[in-house]
């Protein structure tokens, strides 16, 4: 049946899928390969489980003790992707690697500066010059030695790095990139790959701290997008796709770019807020918060709402959701990367 299905329909892959009352297991048509089957939305529910009780050891008792072998198991089988490995992603693969993820996709075209040491989590003056995906390696090894970890030294926005991001079952996006948050926001709801944005501001005006913030936010099938949020800046996503040649050529852009203040602190307040929306949305855990803002002058964390914006390019049916390979993304088309 497999050589019958492929020359009928060479294009994408044909499965065999068997349901029954306790869940379904699926498999390529003419292998013994295993394909897990996920719901995909405000929760990613695994549906197929193979009764392995891989994850539910003695490393992990007190979080199965929490949300169970099922939940331990379904968090030790994503494949999870990072994007950005500075403040709140340096802390962030530190919590992802103690609650049990197995495997990872990193992805930062950066190294480690000295300004970048009272932020980077498990940097130290010696790493200076390092790669940081190979900062965050390092601490993942050092926690679970085998642990799979993929690190790419390159920028999400260019079209053969987004695309190591579509076959992915999670991912993070840590970076302050407006073009970097744009393409990854296209690939969650045009591949169904959900993913948890995050961010954090400390705000400065005439020497005085205005404001300290952060938020984080899930994007998912049924979740309004950063479109919809009006989280993205169309001027800065223009700026940071161009080139240094096209911005120094460009008579509308002005000024260079500024680097905003960080503590570490701050991150290290949102990259937990994630990492809790992550368990919820993967176990039983009943966390409902899908959408959150934390305002540092006050202390406190909120959850909040928004609307899904109708005929939205992005998140809506007549837009990008589902389409996969048959709309583009919003990339480069550069294919150099370190």
């Amino acid at each position: 049946m497999a050589g019958y299905l492929r020359r009928r329909a060479p294009a994408g892959e044909h499965l065999a899928l068997v349901l029954g009352r306790a869940g379904c297991r699926s498999r390529r048509i003419g292998t013994s390969q295993e394909v897990p089957v996920w719901e995909v939305g405000e929760r990613l529910v695994l549906l197929s489980s193979n009764g392995s009780t891989e994850g539910s050891e003695v490393q992990y008792d007190r979080q199965v003790r929490a949300f169970g072998a099922d939940g331990q198991r379904a968090i030790s089988s994503l494949k999870v992707g990072v994007v950005g490995l500075g403040g709140t992603g340096s802390v962030l693969v530190q919590q992802l690697t103690r609650l049990g993820v197995r495997d990872f996709v990193l992805i930062d075209p950066d190294v480690v500066e000295t300004t970048n040491l009272n932020r980077l989590a498990a940097a130290g003056p010696a790493d200076v010059g390092m790669t940081k995906i190979a900062v965050a390696e390092r601490e993942i090894l050092l926690c679970s030695p085998t642990t799979r970890v993929r690190g790419l030294r390159a920028d999400v926005v260019d079209a053969n790095v987004a695309a190591e991001l579509v076959g992915l079952d999670f991912v993070f996006l840590c970076t302050d990139s407006h073009a970097s948050r744009a393409v990854v926001c296209h690939i969650a709801y045009q591949y169904l790959v959900p993913t948890i944005d995050m961010g954090t501001s400390i705000t400065v005006r005439d020497g005085s701290v205005t404001h300290i913030t952060g938020r984080v936010q899930m994007l998912a099938p049924e979740l309004p997008c950063l479109t919809c949020t009006a989280a993205l800046d169309a001027n800065e996503i223009r700026r940071e796709m161009m080139s240094p040649e096209q911005r120094a050529s460009d008579p509308y852009l002005v000024g260079a770019y500024q680097p905003q203040p960080a503590v570490m602190s701050i991150n290290s307040t949102a990259a937990p807020l994630a990492a809790t929306m992550f368990m919820a949305a993967v176990t039983s855990m009943p966390g409902q918060a899908r959408f959150q803002l934390y305002d540092g002058f006050r202390g406190r964390v909120r959850p909040t709402q928004a609307r899904r914006v109708e005929d939205c390019i992005v998140c809506s049916r007549r837009g990008a959701l589902a389409k996969g390979p048959s709309w583009g993304l919003p990339v480069r088309t550069r294919t150099k990367n370190g």
